[in-house]
């Protein structure tokens, strides 16, 4: 598992500055966090 923190650094570092934005997040084997924001352009719904 990893911290809060240790996810939004990441995701900052990407243009997303909150967890609404995120659509999906991985740890890869190296330790690194993928990250795919939703869409702005389309609705979350």
């Amino acid at each position: 598992m990893i911290s809060v923190d240790e996810l939004m650094n990441p995701l900052r570092e990407t243009g997303i500055d909150a967890l609404s934005k995120l659509k999906q997040s991985y740890l890869e084997g190296d330790g690194r966090v993928s990250v795919i924001a939703f869409d702005a352009a389309k609705p979350a719904f």
